[in-house]
């Protein structure tokens, strides 16, 4: 992995730390982690990591706000929160990396710890789950498994210095 790669798994994990500690009140910061991460990507030249973000991250947003208006979760304010959007646009920039480092259990550790993430944005009363607890995770890990199938079938081709 390369210095870009580390660079950006950092600047992912502290826009993370912003929506877990401030949710809105944190999307200003998040707003400028983010557009860090896309001018380096810009800079770089990486245009194949950039429209695989873009895909990725619009998959995900997709797929958030479908498991919200099922009541999977509930928000504050339907769709989709700021915070929630802008940290899947910084988790689609990064997703190369996580690949890169977690090789064949990319799919496992996505379906495991995602859902976790939202357990922990649910205690920091970001959002609520309206459903038993245990079967909105075991639908969130069944649906990042498959969004982690989705996006290996991309990452394969990718060719990028993230990776």
């Amino acid at each position: 992995m390369t210095g870009f790669s580390w660079l950006l798994l950092g600047l992912y994990k502290v826009n993370w730390a912003v929506a877990y500690f401030y949710g809105d009140d944190g999307i200003v910061a998040m707003a400028c982690i983010f557009g860090l991460m896309l001018a380096l990507a810009i800079r770089r030249k990486d245009t194949p990591l950039i429209i695989f973000a873009s895909g990725a991250a619009s998959l995900g947003l997709a797929m958030d706000a479908l498991l919200g208006s099922v009541n999977v979760f509930q928000f504050n304010y339907p769709p989709l929160p700021l915070f929630l959007i802008l940290l899947w646009l910084s988790l689609a920039l990064v997703l190369p990396v996580f690949k890169s480092l977690l090789g064949k259990n990319f799919s496992l550790c996505l379906m495991l710890f995602a859902p976790l993430s939202y357990y922990l944005a649910s205690e920091a009363n970001h959002f609520a789950f309206p459903q038993q607890l245990g079967v909105s995770l075991v639908v969130l890990g069944c649906c990042w498994f498959a969004f982690s199938k989705s996006c290996e079938k991309f990452l394969i081709h990718l060719k990028s210095d993230a990776v």
